[in-house]
Parts: structure tokens; sequence; C-alpha cells
């Protein structure tokens, strides 16, 4: 003899234990799948600081230009600092000196029209903040000493964070403003 009621009640007791599961799994998996994609997508924006370091010997005719590059594809730089002058910061180096961007490196002065900073006097430092000075994939950072002494070595340094071109995921918005 069965008993169809007690039947039925274990069936909706399997019926609803299975359910529980099911819901605790796919719960789980939404958990999991949100860890990830947050996670990815840290990864994903997290700038990342990158120094630069260059120097050059100054001819006996012309200027010296000194390339201090640029971003890799699928990144810019944002410069937050550039130092310039001779050997070290006690080392009075001769000349001034113009920064520049540029899509292509040019030895030599670019012009105005890609000058982004400028110092009289030499060893110089400078600090930017905020988004003064972006370098785009395919354009180049470089320092033109005008007027300085023959056969002296010129160093020059920058600090700049790189950042992701679609960091943004695809949002337009101002990071800044967030």
């Amino acid at each position: 003899m069965t008993d169809e009621n007690g039947m039925s009640v274990w069936a909706n007791v399997g019926l609803t234990l299975g359910n529980a599961a099911d819901a605790m799994v796919s719960a789980a998996d939404k958990l999991n799948k949100t860890n990830d994609r947050l996670w990815n997508r840290l990864q994903f924006g997290t700038p990342v600081m990158r120094r630069v370091s260059v120097s050059g010997v100054y001819p006996a005719s012309g200027t010296l230009t000194l390339n201090l590059g640029g971003p890799d594809n699928g990144t810019y730089w944002v410069v937050e600092s550039v130092i310039i002058g001779g050997t070290d910061v006690n080392v009075t180096a001769a000349g001034s000196a113009g920064l520049y961007v540029l899509g292509a490196f040019i030895n030599g002065s670019p012009g105005l029209g890609n000058a982004v900073d400028f110092t009289a006097t030499l060893p110089n430092s400078a600090f930017y903040g905020g988004r003064d000075i972006v370098v785009n994939d395919g354009e180049n950072v470089t320092l033109t000493i005008f007027g300085g002494t023959s056969a002296q070595t010129y160093v020059s340094a920058m600090t700049v964070t790189v950042y992701n071109v679609a960091n943004g995921l695809g949002n337009d918005v101002n990071v800044a403003g967030l």
C-alpha cells in the first residue's frame, strides 16, 4: 500500500531542495562572475608609473635633442615631472631648453606649435598636474637644448603615468570629475 500524500510531500521536499541548491549555485556563479569582471576591470584600468632617462653630448654646432620616447600602442602618458641639466643637480649647464610633444621624432626644434614647456636656465625641474601634458599613442616627448656647451653631457629624466586607452570601457565620462 502506498501513501500518495507521503510521496507527494517527499517529491515536494526533493524539488524544493533541488531548487534551493540550484539557486545557491546560480548565486555563487553570479558572485564569481561579478568578482571576475570587477577584478579584470581593476587590472585593465590601473595606471602604471614609468620613469624615462636619456642623455646626450652637446654638438660643436647646432642644438641637442633628447628623445624621451612615447607610449606603447593602446596606451597614453600623463607627464608628471621632467628634469633637465648637466650630469647631476649640482652641475651648472649652459643653455635653455624646450619640451615638445610631437607626432614623430625630429632632431632639432620642432617649433612653438609643438612646445609644452620651456626653461631659460639649467638645471631645471618642472612638475605637472592633472592632464597638463598628455602624450598619445604615436607621439614622442623631446627636449631640445639651445646654446649649450660643446662636448658637455646633458641629462633628462621624466616621470609619467601610463594609462590604457580603453580603461573607460566605452564610458564617456570625465574620470577626474567622479
